[in-house]
């Protein structure tokens, strides 16, 4: 009886430990879905965050002329020209390669990124700010941030796929993600052209559709091998 126990045992560690790491996994995914879905009900509701305006005065007490000539070059890096520039080239070594389900995988995070982006800015339709001046020149709607947004979805794909491939380097990979994507986001309340909570929702919203995808796409390679 004791060793049955003992096995027992045994065997619900060993599962447990298994399923921990995936456990933490979802638990992520559905707090950056909770996190969005929240602020996006504010938003729909036309109502303001506290956290706004003071992290926006914040950041104008800090300009400068050195400060924004930086912030202009970090928030050009999440540009469509830069990131769509970048993307098709990695598509396209991705199809001389013929590595079609990381051409598949990409085209759909980065890709699908840049559609929910431009859907829910559409839905919602936030206005900019108007607190302080725009030191860079923005017309369309602001929640969430397409910057943001892009630039995530960008850094979170490579990050992923580096991780599956060269996985020496996936913390190198991990580092200079969220030190880009960082300075991107933050780029965008210090020069005027998006609220804190736009950045907020759209690393939200990135990390859980990038990271759900990956989900299913590893799900899938997994059923896939074992057939």
């Amino acid at each position: 009886m004791l060793a049955k126990s003992q096995s027992l045992f045994s065997y619900l560690r060993s599962k447990l430990r298994f399923s921990l790491p995936l456990l933490i996994y979802w638990a992520f995914l559905l707090l950056m879905l909770f996190v969005f879905m929240k602020l996006a009900a504010e938003v729909y509701e036309k109502e303001g965050f506290w956290f706004d305006a003071p992290i926006l005065t914040y950041l104008h007490s800090l300009q400068s002329p050195q400060l924004t000539r930086a912030a202009l070059f970090i928030t050009e890096l999440g540009s469509g020209l830069v990131l769509g520039s970048a993307s098709l080239i990695l598509l396209m070594v991705f199809w001389l390669r013929s590595r079609w389900r990381d051409l598949f995988f990409f085209a759909l995070a980065f890709g699908g990124t840049v559609l929910l982006n431009l859907s829910v800015k559409q839905v919602l339709g936030r206005i900019r700010p108007g607190l302080f001046p725009q030191l860079s020149q923005e017309t369309s709607f602001s929640f969430p941030s397409g910057h943001t947004m892009a630039s995530a979805g960008f850094l979170l794909s490579i990050f992923l796929l580096v991780r599956k491939h060269y996985p020496a380097y996936q913390w190198l990979a991990a580092s200079l993600g969220v030190i880009i994507g960082l300075a991107i986001g933050i780029s965008r309340p210090y020069l005027q052209v998006h609220f804190p909570s736009d950045v907020l929702a759209g690393w939200a919203l990135t990390i859980t559709w990038v990271l759900g995808l990956n989900l299913w796409y590893s799900h899938s390679r997994t059923k896939v091998e074992g057939d």
